[in-house]
């Protein structure tokens, strides 16, 4: 491999839009690093005994996909309260808001289960069949929001 063919591989990592390190291990031994490191879970770390092989590998590796983790089902209910605003609306236990009237409170309610429900919804639409057909760490990686 001559100059003109490491000038081509680092072009194309440079195209690329993720951000790449390149470095000598004190063993010798060529490594890239694809991404941003520790704070990126999809960050790839590359190694190689020549400078062509190791620019090779990281042109050849991809990222993988990041997925969200499934929301979780929470459980919503009202509770009575003495003083001017007398209904809490609690999420899981902790209180979500304080609503004045009751009518307001249930409409408050079936609001928020909606809304779980769409998003719950939303999530097996777009993700359950990769998920389920594929592993996590090696073809994807979870990302908590």
């Amino acid at each position: 491999m001559n100059d003109t063919d490491i000038t081509y591989l680092v072009d194309t990592l440079d195209a690329a839009d993720e951000p790449w390190n390149l470095w000598r291990a004190a063993g010798g031994k060529w490594i890239v690093q694809r991404g941003e490191g520790r704070t990126d879970p999809a960050s790839r770390t590359l190694e190689g005994s020549t400078l062509p092989e190791v620019l090779q590998l990281a042109v050849d590796s991809k990222r993988l996909p990041m997925i969200p983790r499934k929301p979780e089902l929470r459980h919503y209910n009202l509770e009575k309260r003495a003083g001017a605003l007398p209904w809490n609306l609690l999420c899981s236990g902790h209180s979500f808001r304080i609503i004045k009237r009751k009518s307001d409170a249930k409409i408050a309610l079936e609001q928020c289960q909606i809304q779980q429900r769409e998003n719950i919804d939303a999530w097996i639409d777009e993700h359950f069949l990769f998920t389920s057909t594929h592993t996590a760490g090696v073809d994807f990686y979870w990302v908590d929001r």
